[in-house]
């Protein structure tokens, strides 16, 4: 079952942008492989949504498979801006230090996941940067793996420049293939472990000053992962909105469960399933008509909805006012 301790683990869309940037750096189509897996082209959302965890690391498994490349994780990570929007040294933006970039991000993490912690942890002359936890899935692991290991490279390298290599790095076992030969790790000591990835910073790099280009975005201010099976289902529902009008049978794949007992479960939490669409298109539209300058038609059919008429009769039971108002009492300026 994908769902896990009462809510259906997320990832913020980034990741999966970063995935499909690699994966056409290398001549493949990510829509080719969204539509061969069966899942939605979810590099196609905004990079700050969430998307099921479960549908990343099949992505992530079938792109190195893909590939050839056992290390694409690192692939993914290294692509594109590290500060761009939805991504995790968009957070670091105010900070001064290596050391202080860490703390931010240590503190920021479960805002762009439902799995896996980080911490930091003192030894000796270093300070360790640690993602630990047990794993929630079979597949995909030692690519995302991969994949918060180049993160925490690229963080310390916002202070250090691009010649920064780790000195020790714990892995587990199982994503230990193929990093001996990556220059990322050249000269760097490797330690297996069960569950625990760590990279070893020492205490002199922790207080280098961050280098940042002229013009680093403020950092965003976005929910975190719904802590419940309702509120994590309806933050997918509200990703799927970009793509098409969600179906039960979209999300009972995502949920891991049947469709009756899809029905059922968001009852127990006191709202129904299609309570839960209406609530994700209306979330997806004040975001679309404060934010932006599409018309009202365009919004509606973004919405799902086939009458704009039924668009904005459902929408002002929600806000209590028509669409266009609600533009006008809100967008952006």
């Amino acid at each position: 079952m994908t769902a896990i301790g009462g809510r259906i683990p997320l990832l913020r869309a980034r990741i999966a942008i970063r995935i499909a940037e690699a994966l056409e750096a290398g001549g493949h189509s990510p829509d080719a492989l969204a539509r061969r897996l069966n899942i939605p082209a979810w590099h196609h959302c905004n990079t700050c949504e969430f998307v099921p965890h479960s549908h990343i690391n099949r992505l992530m498994t079938e792109a190195s498979r893909l590939t050839g490349s056992p290390t694409f994780g690192i692939r993914a990570m290294e692509i594109g801006s590290f500060l761009a929007p939805g991504s995790v040294g968009e957070r670091t933006a105010d900070a001064d230090t290596v050391g202080e970039a860490l703390h931010v991000v240590v503190r920021d993490i479960p805002a762009y996941g439902s799995v896996r912690q980080w911490r930091l942890a003192e030894s000796g002359f270093s300070t360790w940067i640690c993602r630990d936890g047990p794993p929630p899935f079979e597949f995909g692991d030692p690519e995302l793996t991969h994949f918060a290991l180049a993160t925490m490279v690229r963080l310390v390298r916002m202070g250090t420049g691009r010649e920064w290599r780790p000195a020790r790095v714990l892995i587990p076992e199982a994503a230990m293939a193929g990093l001996e030969d990556e220059a990322m790790f050249v000269g760097t000591q490797f330690t297996a472990t069960e569950t625990l990835t760590a990279v070893a910073v020492p205490h002199a790099v922790m207080k280098m000053p961050i280098r940042r280009p002229s013009g680093s975005p403020e950092p965003s201010v976005s929910e975190a992962p719904a802590d419940n099976f309702a509120g994590s289902l309806r933050q997918v529902l509200r990703s799927l909105l970009g793509q098409h009008a969600p179906q039960i049978e979209d999300a009972d794949e995502i949920a891991g469960m049947t469709v009756r007992s899809l029905q059922r479960r968001p009852a127990r939490e006191g709202v129904t399933y299609s309570k839960l669409v209406e609530e994700a298109r209306y979330d997806a539209a004040t975001t679309l008509l404060a934010g932006s300058d599409a018309k009202i038609i365009d919004v509606a059919y973004c919405m799902g909805y086939s009458d704009p008429a039924h668009f904005t009769r459902a929408f002002r039971r929600f806000a209590g006012v028509s669409p266009r108002e609600y533009r006008k009492r809100h967008a952006l300026h």
